[in-house]
């Protein structure tokens, strides 16, 4: 693909409303190399460089040239108002999906898969949501002409902002076809980092990077005899938070449970039917966090119960909820390894809803624990034929599924599916903590 540098260089006008801007060093080699080369690139430069303009520029390029949408992961989605600004400027649509904007999900959707999407931003924690993966990237993914890893010094373990979920992307990476256009940039990369990225990142990476000194956080030099210099006037750190912020914290923590969406395809691509998926559930905590994560943990590994305070907490949590058509009766996924640790907690919370509980499921055989299958279709497998509905013992209404901790989702959808198929009502997942702490 043949680079436009008049065209590019109109696109940065546009942007930046400017008529007489002209592009910074190492900005129009970077958009060069990228429409051009079809290289990875790593792009190192100082906030407030322009490294949006980057991949704004580029993105309308290759989507001039008849080239498919770029897909952006950015922890900072929030603060990114402006350059989605700018980017409309230059006639890029840019949308986004995150947990703010739920009541939007179906209209971007719809519009990714029309094609109507020049850019797509998301954080990397929606990486790992089932619905995304199955409603966007699934159908996305082989027309994708850019990715774009934002703060991509959060992929390694040196990076002092590292998110798990980033971990992700690697194995994305590791899937694309070489010659796939991958930009990732970031500020703040030392040696360690700059290592770490170009071995995750893969082979043949082309490294620019710019001058990442910052007039305005100059230090004075010194010259001869320090003692002339006076330390600044900064306030004494705490030692340790306050009691009542950590009390906040916990509060906050114990407030903020997850959805857990319903999975609505097979890993081979076949539609689950409607009648036959699970409700979207609820997960109350992530694993061993400090909100209500550390109590599930104790409970499972330490103590073989749940605390009646985790009982208290789900019940406070449904009366939230309050799922529609409300569950008239309760279950618990079984396990061979605990058989008594869920349907124990599951008909104390039974008791506490005023709901009768009735041991439905049955596990046939012992299967590995789903956090040691090596991904989502084997996961399946894993868990498919290993339940076994006990049809009497099928209740009037929808159920309240129980289980202790959520991964992969697959023992949820294959235990609603097989419940569906007998007649059960619409069947609702509750689950204490998740694994992954995905959004």
């Amino acid at each position: 693909m043949q680079y436009e540098p008049l065209r590019a260089l109109d696109l940065l006008k546009r942007g930046t409303g400017r008529p007489d801007t002209r592009f910074r060093e190492g900005q129009e080699e970077a958009i060069r190399h990228l429409v051009e080369d079809r290289r990875r690139q790593l792009l190192v430069q100082k906030t407030g460089w322009g490294k949006s303009f980057v991949y704004f520029i580029t993105t309308r390029l290759l989507r001039e040239a008849g080239l498919g949408p770029t897909l952006l992961v950015s922890p900072l989605l929030a603060l990114m108002r402006n350059q989605i600004a700018a980017a409309e400027r230059m006639d890029v649509r840019a949308e986004t999906i995150n947990s703010d904007n739920q009541d939007e999900w179906d209209r971007v959707e719809q519009a990714v898969g029309a094609g109507a999407v020049d850019i797509l931003l998301i954080s990397p924690e929606r990486l790992a949501n089932e619905r995304f993966r199955e409603r966007v990237l699934a159908d996305a993914a082989a027309r994708i002409a850019l990715l774009v890893i934002d703060e991509a010094h959060c992929i390694s373990d040196w990076g002092h902002d590292f998110r798990p979920h980033y971990r992700l992307i690697e194995r994305i990476v590791r899937d694309l076809p070489p010659n796939l256009r991958l930009l990732a940039t970031t500020a703040t990369a030392n040696d360690r980092v700059m290592t770490d990225l170009e071995a995750i990142l893969g082979p043949d990476l082309q490294v620019l990077r710019g001058d990442l000194h910052r007039p305005s956080l100059s230090l004075p030099a010194l010259d001869g005899d320090p003692r002339g210099i006076s330390p600044p006037p900064l306030p004494p750190l705490p030692a340790s938070p306050s009691p009542e912020l950590v009390t906040e914290a916990v509060a906050f923590l114990r407030r903020s449970s997850r959805p857990v969406e319903p999975r609505r395809q097979w890993p081979t691509r076949k539609r689950i039917a409607p009648e036959h998926q699970a409700q979207p559930g609820r997960v109350l905590c992530v694993w061993n966090d400090a909100g209500w994560g550390r109590l599930v943990s104790r409970g499972k590994l330490q103590d073989g119960r749940f605390s009646n305070e985790l009982v208290g907490a789900c019940a406070a949590l449904l009366r939230e909820w309050r799922p529609d058509p409300s569950p008239t009766w309760v279950a618990a996924v079984p396990s061979l390894r605990h058989p008594h640790l869920v349907p124990d907690f599951a008909r104390r919370l039974a008791h506490a809803l005023d709901l009768p509980f009735s041991d439905v499921l049955k596990k046939t055989g012992s299967r590995p624990e789903q956090k040691t299958m090596e991904n989502s279709d084997r996961q399946a497998r894993n868990v498919l034929g290993s339940l076994v509905v006990a049809k009497e013992a099928i209740l009037a209404g929808p159920v309240l599924l129980v289980d202790d901790v959520v991964d992969s989702q697959w023992t949820f959808t294959v235990a609603a599916w097989e419940l569906r198929r007998r007649g059960c009502g619409p069947v609702w997942p509750l689950a204490l903590a998740n694994a992954g702490g995905g959004s």
